[in-house]
């Protein structure tokens, strides 16, 4: 077999024509002057026209490469991806068997791996990325707070006393902004500090349920949740490229969607244990953690009215649940019902 295109030597980007001549001995590249190189072993073919080979050199044939050919060379893996990617229900339902058989092998392993590199990623590396990560935030997205020092020095006062009788290992900075940007709404940087917005404070209109989001937050920064979310993202995105490599196609293309709707689990579940953890915390100090439920229902509200008239979805749909960053209200105030009952 001979083919025709183009030699491109090891780290250059320099080619010649040539022949690939294919013989039950191997591959050797013949040159237009009669050249011919020793022979080459390949490494892997790329697409349908490019043959690379292990010393760093390439061949690309001037046409489609011949099906015998791509048998004969493409490596075992190569062959099942290429076999998924001629997009076929029964391929597809391959694909999902196989995405949904490496998730579960992954999670069974993943949280062990986890709560390692958790431990070990120093709380002070965790607090300065925090503490840059809000000064960036403070030139784009937050102004001076209008509210009074008084009301922000209470509020403060009641959070640390909450974070002492709970006997959480951080007290992270607690700023008050006005942000058109956020709205009403409270943001914990990871390892601090928690940034609670003036708008949210004046709907809530109630200190005591500024202090149930506080305290939300406060468990987001003591599980450190910012943390475990990068290394479940990092974990995954390694998942996806070592099943299915890091070249773009169909495979990859609902790998990393896959992937992200799996992580976006990963959210939701943060935001419950946020949720539970700040019931304990506010029940430390007597506070009633029914004030979280008042915080969702007045939320809500707040955000359905501004969305009236969103021809896109239903503020209050559950139709793209798997799409969210935050279970449901329904599931929200559900879950905190039954734990608030059984305290």
């Amino acid at each position: 077999m001979k083919i025709d295109g183009d030699y491109f030597e090891p780290l250059s980007s320099r080619s010649h024509h040539a022949q690939m001549s294919v013989r039950n001995s191997g591959i050797r590249i013949v040159f237009e002057d009669g050249r011919r190189t020793g022979i080459l072993d390949v490494d892997h073919i790329q697409g349908n026209r490019d043959v690379n080979f292990i010393d760093g050199a390439y061949f690309r044939s001037n046409e489609i490469l011949p099906s015998e050919f791509i048998r004969r060379f493409q490596n075992s893996m190569q062959r099942k991806i290429s076999w998924l990617e001629k997009f076929s229900f029964s391929r597809m339902v391959v694909l999902l068997l196989l995405l949904v058989a490496a998730v579960i092998l992954f999670r069974l392993a993943f949280e062990s791996i986890e709560s390692v590199a958790v431990s070990v990623f120093p709380r002070d590396w965790e607090e300065r990325v925090g503490h840059r990560t809000y000064e960036k935030f403070k030139l784009l997205s937050f102004s001076d707070s209008e509210l009074s020092a008084e009301i922000q020095n209470d509020m403060r006062a009641s959070a640390y006393r909450m974070i002492e009788a709970a006997g959480l290992s951080r007290q992270p900075k607690i700023y008050f902004h006005s942000s058109g940007l956020l709205g009403p709404n409270a943001v914990a940087f990871p390892g601090g500090p928690i940034v609670v917005t003036d708008e949210l404070v004046e709907l809530l209109a109630n200190p005591d349920e500024v202090l149930s989001v506080i305290a939300h937050e406060l468990a987001h920064i003591e599980l450190r949740h910012s943390l475990r979310g990068v290394i479940e993202v990092v974990g995954f995105s390694i998942l996806a490229v070592l099943l299915f490599g890091a070249d773009e196609g169909v495979i990859e293309e609902m790998a990393a969607i896959a992937a992200g709707v799996i992580t976006l689990e990963g959210r939701r579940n943060y935001e419950k244990e946020a949720d539970l953890a700040a019931i304990e915390y506010l029940s430390s100090i007597d506070r009633d953690p029914r004030h979280m439920l008042n915080v969702i229902t007045k939320l809500s509200a707040y955000f359905c009215a501004a969305a009236e008239g969103d021809l896109i979805m239903d503020c209050e749909s559950d139709g793209l649940d798997w799409f969210s960053t935050h279970p449901t209200n329904a599931d929200r105030i559900a879950y905190l019902e039954e734990a608030i009952r059984s305290q």
